[in-house]
């Protein structure tokens, strides 16, 4: 199959490449189905995540595990079971990413990761009910003491 995107050109993918969001993504909730394009530049730590429903439809995730040493949270019983997961070894967590034209302003979702568990390519988008932020600048550090 081939997605016709925009801003990454024809994407060749199968069905089994299909990450399934069946609650959506908050503001997309009727959008389930994606494919994760990773960066190819080591160096470059942002991926894609590209609607096969919508081709306009695109956002930037990065590994929160990155930037923020000690981001943890638990998940409910009821996600892991949504999400089937087995084994810790299967989940695999990412932020949604804003970068403006002042890249230095970057920022992630802290509150709202996207869980995907990568065996079953079952994903939900959860909102966490700890401190975390929901625009945690990555970059400019100062920045974040600024929304405190």
């Amino acid at each position: 199959m081939i997605v016709k995107t925009p801003y990454l050109g024809d994407l060749e993918y199968e069905s089994q490449d299909i990450i399934r969001f069946e609650e959506g993504i908050l503001g997309f909730e009727k959008l389930h189905d994606y494919i994760f394009v990773l960066n190819s530049d080591e160096a470059l730590p942002f991926h894609y995540l590209q609607s096969v429903e919508d081709n306009e439809l695109m956002f930037i995730a990065t590994s929160p595990y990155l930037f923020v040493e000690d981001y943890d949270f638990n998940l409910s019983q009821s996600v892991i079971d949504e999400l089937k997961i087995e084994a810790i070894e299967d989940v695999t967590v990412y932020c949604l990413t804003v970068i403006p034209a002042e890249t230095l302003k970057t920022s992630i979702n802290l509150k709202a990761p996207l869980v995907i568990n990568m065996k079953t390519k079952l994903a939900r988008q959860v909102l966490m009910d700890e401190k975390f932020r929901l625009k945690h600048f990555i970059f400019d550090k100062s920045l974040n003491e600024e929304v405190e």
